[in-house]
């Protein structure tokens, strides 16, 4: 089981005894989620009804890839017979909430608590799903995609790699996102959806750098909804503050990842809040909140690292 369970309870997926809870094909779906996370918006999203109460084990098939050949006249053409690997991915997160407020504490608030506490664990629920998904696909990225000699025909952007990364400041910030861009050019990313998440640090540097109003278009407002700051070239920008930094020889540096929407795939098996009004040796109210969810990277081709540090 991918998720793990509480030892002596049995395991009734498909690598226990039992297995009721099966193996699986999964169909793409539109998920519907939080205004506060991000992972939706830069995702391949998959939520059908195939999913729900269904396994930890799924099977996403992937597009066929047929070989062009040059042709003479009257020559016999060699037939090619086609394949469709599927990628296997697992659900192996789970995050939950689970509280309650005494009936007579109820009753002294001034405000809704409950309800305050309900909408504050929804959004906790999402930061959890941002910062396993922005924290660990960064080396599932291809290898043209990464490093100062990124980009699969140039070989030359210099968008940073370990004991060497970018230094970014506000006179270059554009620049970089544009170096990024390039890449994701070079690999032949349709134009739409492409995007990259920033460190605050790096949204302060586009806010103040000199090219900021020409290049950057939006609505005007500094952040939207999933954290969306506007577009610059092809890259839908979106700011985030739930990167993990690392420390490299003394620098403080940032895996910054940019890619396209099929990149990842996000699998939402669960979401689900509960409202309780009956506890069975107390009084009182409450609510409980899980979210069982998967991801991986099913295209490393279309997904980079800008890897850097900042001055300001």
């Amino acid at each position: 089981m991918a998720v793990n369970k509480v030892a002596g309870y049995p395991d009734l997926t498909g690598g226990g005894t039992s297995k009721y809870i099966g193996q699986i094909y999964s169909k793409q779906t539109i998920l519907k989620w939080l205004d506060e996370a991000i992972a939706p918006a830069i995702t391949m999203q998959q939520l059908a009804k195939d999913l729900i109460n269904a396994g930890d084990t799924i099977y996403i098939t992937t597009d066929p890839d047929p070989t062009v050949s040059d042709y003479t006249i009257n020559m016999e053409v060699d037939w090619e017979l086609l394949e469709t690997p599927a990628v296997t991915m697992t659900i192996d997160y789970a995050e939950y909430v689970a509280f309650r407020y005494d009936k007579i504490s109820l009753k002294q608030f001034f405000t809704d608590k409950l309800g305050q506490a309900t909408t504050k664990s929804s959004q906790k629920l999402a930061i959890a799903t941002d910062v396993k998904l922005l924290n660990n696909v960064a080396g599932s990225a291809d290898a043209a995609n990464k490093g100062n000699s990124a980009g699969r025909k140039f070989a030359g952007y210099p968008i940073g790699v370990t004991g060497t990364p970018a230094v970014i400041n506000k006179t270059v910030v554009l620049d970089y996102i544009t170096h990024c861009d390039s890449v994701a050019g070079e690999q032949n990313w349709p134009k739409s959806d492409r995007w990259i998440a920033i460190p605050q640090v790096m949204s302060n540097l586009i806010s103040r750098s000199d090219l900021r109003n020409a290049s950057l278009s939006g609505d005007g407002k500094t952040t939207l909804k999933n954290g969306y700051m506007g577009q610059l070239g092809n890259m839908n920008i979106y700011n985030t503050n739930l990167y993990t930094t690392v420390s490299d020889g003394g620098l403080t540096c940032y895996n910054i990842l940019f890619g396209h929407k099929e990149a990842i795939t996000f699998v939402n098996q669960l979401q689900e809040m509960e409202n309780h009004e009956k506890f069975e040796r107390t009084f009182g109210r409450g609510m409980k909140g899980l979210h069982v969810y998967g991801f991986k990277v099913t295209k490393p081709e279309a997904l980079g690292v800008l890897y850097a540090t900042f001055t300001v």
